[in-house]
């Protein structure tokens, strides 16, 4: 069976799981509450001051509900995918037909990224959408915009093969769901963490990814650079954790 075969029929399983459902509700809440300061009247001011950036406090308020809502989400995807395969001995049926656990874990990944892609993308065109529905004019910074998108994607995409991995490895399903509700108060607050804490934990990696901060004595919200090496470290290690852990599992069915 070739993997493209192999991940449609993880989608004919996942009919029911109403992940999409799932992803634009946690989306859904998570732009209430990055855009409800756009119809103050302090933002509504800011939006014709040419020495505000509302873009940037904007994506700073993005940033907040994003390292909030983010990990709970692939904590969430990551067990619905899993979950099944506990309750309806999946895994002897996936190895009767030649797929060890392992590589059934890594279809599901292949699976759910086109989810993810999709879900990333559309809370940020919808916060840029709502921005300029409350009357925000000023010009974007496009490529700004989309390398935070990218950014938070991959952490998102390194965070969800963590939970597939746990999820698979644990019958008990709360237990990734506990670790995702952790995560988000880690994300949190690793905005407010120094940097060199933040790069410690995965989750601190929505803080360190994120282009926006307060600086200076003034604390002055300025465009900052996002610590890109420090980011391509976090993914490179997990992915090779992924890997590692998938063989695992594969060794677990021989």
């Amino acid at each position: 069976m070739t993997p493209a075969a192999a991940v449609r029929i993880e989608y004919a399983k996942l009919r029911r799981r109403r992940l999409p459902l799932i992803g634009f509700v946690v989306i859904g809440a998570g732009l209430l509450f990055s855009s409800a300061s756009l119809f103050t009247a302090t933002a509504q001011a800011s939006f014709t001051d040419p020495e505000a950036a509302p873009w940037l406090q904007l994506m700073l308020n993005l940033a907040l509900t994003t390292a909030l809502t983010s990990p709970l989400l692939v904590a969430i995807l990551g067990s619905r995918v899993v979950e099944i395969e506990h309750q309806g001995n999946g895994w002897v049926l996936a190895r009767m037909a030649g797929r060890r656990r392992g590589e059934l874990c890594r279809i599901k990944f292949l699976a759910l990224t086109p989810l993810l892609v999709g879900l990333v993308g559309l809370q940020f065109i919808l916060q840029i959408f709502i921005a300029r529905a409350a009357g925000l004019t000023q010009p974007l910074d496009v490529g700004l915009w989309a390398g935070y998108a990218g950014c938070v994607l991959l952490v998102g995409l390194a965070l969800l093969g963590l939970h597939i991995c746990l999820s698979a490895w644990l019958e008990n399903q709360l237990i990734s769901l506990g670790l995702g509700v952790i995560g988000s108060f880690i994300g949190l607050f690793s905005l407010f963490m120094p940097p060199s804490l933040a790069h410690l934990l995965p989750w601190g990696y929505y803080a360190v990814s994120t282009p926006a901060a307060m600086t200076g004595p003034g604390q002055t919200l300025t465009a900052t650079a996002p610590d890109l090496v420090g980011l391509a470290i976090f993914l490179a290690v997990f992915a090779l954790g992924f890997w590692a852990a998938t063989e695992a599992l594969n060794r677990k069915d021989s």
